[in-house]
């Protein structure tokens, strides 16, 4: 056998294991029950991931002394249909936007908690419902 053959025999074997390693790789989870489909992310842009980060802003930004807010809880965000209009937004009953409960207290007040839904569309906060 010449050194052009030798390694000929070699390459069928190869790919078949590489096939075999491929087909034996664990199938991609099925998404958890409730998760949106892509047409509907797509509607209402995309997943907000700092959604945190852009919720302490928004706080910083229109609380009047944000240093005594406290966060008592923040839900992840979950893909809603918008189910009155709200035109100062822009935004319309039936739209998809991404929503989170923010509940949050003073620090040194009796008052009780309050909550708020806060909206995303296309990556911003659109509204902050109290």
């Amino acid at each position: 056998m010449n050194a052009m053959n030798a390694g000929c025999g070699r390459r069928p074997v190869g790919l078949l294991l590489l096939f075999a390693i491929a087909c034996a790789a664990p199938a991609p989870s099925p998404p958890p029950p409730g998760a949106p489909g892509a047409a509907e992310e797509s509607a209402a842009g995309p997943y907000p991931a700092d959604y945190e980060t852009r919720i302490l802003t928004w706080l910083r930004v229109h609380e009047p002394d944000a240093d005594s807010v406290e966060i008592l809880s923040l839900s992840a965000p979950q893909l809603r249909t918008l189910a009155e209009d709200l035109p100062e937004q822009g935004l319309t009953q039936g739209e998809a936007v991404w929503e989170t409960v923010l509940v949050t207290r003073r620090k040194a007040s009796a008052a009780p908690p309050r909550s708020a839904r806060v909206l995303f569309r296309d990556g911003v906060i659109r509204a902050v419902l109290r």
